[in-house]
Formats: structure tokens, sequence, C-alpha cells
């Protein structure tokens, strides 16, 4: 059990005082509609090129996909018991304030309880894990250590919202997809690559939509792809103007083969959904060197 301590933490901003309505109109605000339709595509072109090339009767193929899914929401648990394991299960304590940050998230956006933990690891990054209750928030130790509480809270929303749009729900029912033959495992995942970026762009809307501080989510932005101590030297100004130079056919093929969009596309789209929101004319509450 963790020590019972005060935080050390500074305290983080309070959440816009809004209604369910406004919660509600904010996470309709964050999606967009070709989310859906781009999903739907992949799953149609993933399940005909499937039933195109696996040898087998339709009940095979039936069986096969049935036995696959239960492997990988196995797989998804077995994960989660492995953080109860091994990492700090957040109870109380100096980081207690990251989980009243995420209580605070599931009570504005009518969600389930969601465990958090850290992890040791040097690299920053956080993700979220779980098909059904109980949900999982791992963040990496240094993203803890070199991110401020306001950073970090704009991370935690960033993975709440997958949780709430059920992307790690949807990512726990098509990984199969990938594995289920071997020589179509990697097109299968770079056709779902479309749509998990897409889902990641969500997110980050979500995470402006709901802290009202674009400055603050991309500057969290920034000291995950950079690190913190390189992040001072990197303003937005600057990620904007790397975006220009990289308007090209070749920029698209590129980002194809990642896992998330670009951090000039996430800064680009963040700018966009903050001026849409009327929020660019705020100023940020520290400087980059501050924060780093």
């Amino acid at each position: 059990m963790q020590p019972n301590t005060q935080p050390t933490a500074p305290p983080t901003q309070a959440a816009p005082d809004k209604t369910g309505v406004e919660y509600g109109r904010i996470l309709s605000s964050a999606k967009k509609s070709g989310d859906t339709l781009v999903l739907t595509i992949t799953l149609l072109i993933s399940g005909f090129l499937l039933f195109l090339l696996f040898e087998g009767t339709a009940l095979e193929i039936f069986i096969t996909a049935i036995a696959a899914l239960l492997v990988s929401l196995i797989y998804v648990r077995l994960m989660q018991v492995r953080f109860l394991g091994n990492a700090l299960r957040i109870q109380n304590g100096r980081h207690a304030y990251l989980l009243n940050i995420v209580q605070e998230i599931s009570t504005n956006l009518r969600m389930p309880v969601v465990d958090v933990y850290i992890t040791q690891d040097p690299y920053l990054n956080a993700f979220a894990v779980g098909y059904t209750h109980p949900y999982t928030i791992v963040l990496h130790s240094a993203m803890v250590e070199e991110l401020s509480a306001q950073e970090l809270r704009a991370v935690l929303i960033h993975e709440m919202a997958h949780i709430k749009y059920k992307h790690t729900v949807i990512l726990a029912y098509i990984q199969p997809l990938s594995v289920l033959v071997p020589v179509l495992g990697p097109a299968i995942g770079w056709l779902f690559g479309f749509w998990g970026r897409r889902a990641e762009l969500a997110c980050d809307r979500l995470a402006l939509a709901y802290t009202h501080d674009p400055h603050t989510v991309i500057m969290a932005l920034i000291k995950i792809h950079v690190g913190s101590k390189f992040a001072a030297y990197m303003t937005e100004e600057g990620v904007l103007y790397q975006e220009k130079m990289t308007k090209s056919t070749s920029k698209l093929l590129s980002q194809s083969l990642e896992t998330h969009p670009f951090l000039i596309t996430r800064v680009h789209e963040i700018r966009w959904f903050a001026e849409k929101l009327g929020l660019l004319n705020q100023s940020p509450s520290t400087t980059p060197a501050q924060q780093a």
C-alpha cells in the first residue's frame, strides 16, 4: 500500500463548470463523422480479403475467427493483470492527484471507474487497455516525472477518450484480424492504421475541448515526441513550419506506416480545432522553457 502522504505535485486546474448536456456536446464535437465510415470500410475490406484468401469452409473460417477473438480477449485481460502484479497502482499518497483527475473525468463524461498504473519505463508514453470493466490506463514513469500536472491532465483525458469512444474495445476485437492469416497480417494492420490515426486525433480533440487549453495539450505532445529537455527549443510555430514543409505525397505514405499521426499533423489538427472553438487567443500559462 502506498504511504498516505500529501501530494507534492502542483494542484491541477479544475475543469470548466459544465452541465451533462455540455459534456455531451464536447464528446460529439471531438469526433468526426468520417471516423466510423473509415472503420466500416476497413472492416469490410479486411473481411473480404480474409474470406477470399483463407483456405477452408465458411464454418472453419468462423470457428477460427471465434478462437482468435477469445485468445485476443484473454490476452488483454492477462496484460491488465500483469500491470496489477508489477506496476504501481495509484490509490493515495504522492500521486493521488492523477487518480483524482481520472475520477473527475469519469464522473463528468459518465464513464466507468478506471485503474491507473505507473510502470518503470524511460520513454514518455501512456496507453489505455480494456474491453469491459475494469479498464486500465498505464503511465510510463518518465511521463510522470517529466510532464507538468496540467500536461499529465491532458494526457489522461486523451487516454480516457480511448475508453469513452470504445477504441480499446474495438482494438481488442479487431486484433485477431491481423493474425488470422500471417501473410495478410501486415496488410490488415496497415489498413486499420487509417482508422487508428483518426482515433488518436479524436482523443487529442477531446483533450482540447475538455481543458480549453491548446498550448498545454500541444506542449504535452511535443514533450512526448522529442523529450522534455528539447521541448524548450520547439515552439508551436516551429512545429507548424515543419508541417508546411512536408505537404506532399511522401508525407502521406510515410505517415501511413505509423500507428500514430505525426507530431506535426497532431499539432496542426489541434490548432485548427482550437481556432474553431475560439481558443487560440489564449496565452500559454507558462513558457516551454519553464515547463521543461
